[in-house]
């Protein structure tokens, strides 16, 4: 029988969580948080192409020849995260911490990056989706996306996104509590004072496994730059209004499926090259999507048909977006959480069949479990079928 934290079945692991056989110890055991990566190092390629944009450079500043540089950035991106056992203090400090900033300068660094020597500092700006926006992601990051959507086989993928927002929930779980209307901006001060904003119970704990949850491989995607900037008030960036609206994209126009939603209505029609993208030629509608589906790894967000969405609760749509109970609240949790590791699982199989050369340095970044561990799981699970 499948370990329910290995489980690829949307329902065996929201069950799971439910009767607490998947706790946080699990997911630890499981998947790696991406934000962990700021803690010692991070991708420099990006930086490079800042600075050479920024300062109008002819080509792009040798790094490696600048130590007090690169030292000096390294230490920007660390932070105190907070240990795995604290996931909530870590996502505050990290959303707490959006830019990095280099300062001061030395007058080495200015001249070899040809500086004006009256600046002062550098900003770099981090995320750990590789949304477009920017500037410093997590190895783990990038080789996720080479390994699973390499470029040359989607040239319309030209950003990234987190596909479930940790801050939407947990702010609506603080207001459901009596903590009232939480702004982005008070985040710093949540950071502060953690203890004072740390739920209790089944939704305490289901929050926490969320706050790590977020910045896992099972909750990222690439995809078209708009769409990731601009989803979040249709959706409040809940993955299964998302892939309600998506699906409903790709019906004929002429289709009673085909209803008006508000992520339809302008967005998705913008996002058509990266949508179109998985249909191959002549082929429309269901089959289209069921492409885009299997492409990215969705199947957990719909019922055994592929045809259908799973609510993350009962009333869950378009026009019912938020939580808007404690019951709400705690299905919401169960279900996103489901949804990352089920997805996470599919994407780690994936990855132990690619024969990509970035595969066996990609494995040791998002999962602690060998490569042989999850090959043997895959064989264990095709034998029960």
């Amino acid at each position: 029988m499948t370990n329910p934290i290995a489980s690829t079945d949307f329902d065996t692991v929201r069950a799971a969580l439910a009767d607490g056989s998947i706790d946080l110890d699990a997911i630890a055991g499981r998947f790696i948080d991406f934000k962990m990566a700021f803690d010692n190092s991070s991708d420099l390629g990006a930086l490079r192409k800042k600075l050479l944009e920024e300062n109008d450079r002819g080509e792009s500043p040798d790094l490696d020849c600048l130590p007090s540089l690169k030292s000096d950035v390294l230490a920007a991106c660390c932070f105190e995260t907070g240990d795995a056992t604290d996931p909530l203090k870590r996502w505050l400090n990290y959303r707490s911490q959006p830019n990095f900033v280099v300062e001061p300068l030395t007058a080495e660094i200015r001249t070899a990056l040809g500086l004006n020597p009256r600046t002062k500092k550098l900003t770099f700006s981090i995320d750990c989706d590789g949304s477009k926006s920017c500037e410093i992601t997590p190895r783990a990051t990038n080789l996720l996306y080479r390994v699973l959507w390499p470029a040359n086989e989607n040239p319309k993928i030209d950003s990234a996104d987190t596909m479930n927002s940790f801050w939407t929930t947990y702010r609506e779980a603080l207001r459901l509590s009596g903590q009232g209307r939480l702004r982005t901006c008070d985040i710093p001060y949540l950071a502060d004072n953690t203890e004072q904003y740390r739920l209790e119970g089944d939704c305490g704990d289901q929050v926490d496994m969320l706050a790590y949850l977020t910045h896992t491989l099972g909750n990222f995607i690439p995809c078209f730059g708009c769409f990731n900037r601009d989803r979040y008030d249709p959706t409040k960036d809940y993955w299964d209004l998302t892939m309600l609206g998506i699906k409903e994209w790709y019906e004929e126009p002429s289709s009673p499926l085909r209803k008006v939603n508000p992520l339809n209505q302008g967005l998705l029609d913008q996002c058509r090259p990266w949508l179109e993208s998985y249909a191959e030629e002549d082929v429309t509608g269901g089959e289209a999507w069921r492409q885009f589906v299997k492409a990215n790894f969705l199947q957990p967000y719909f019922e055994e048909d592929s045809s259908t969405v799973r609510p993350f609760f009962k009333e869950h749509s378009f026009d019912h977006q938020l939580p808007a109970s404690k019951e709400e609240l705690l299905d919401c949790l169960l279900s996103m959480n489901a949804g990352i590791i089920a997805r996470g699982n599919l994407m780690l199989y994936a990855t132990t069949q690619s024969d990509k050369p970035e595969r066996d340095e990609l494995l040791p970044l998002v999962t602690p479990v060998t490569c042989e561990q999850l090959l043997e799981e895959v064989d264990n699970a095709n034998a029960s079928r």
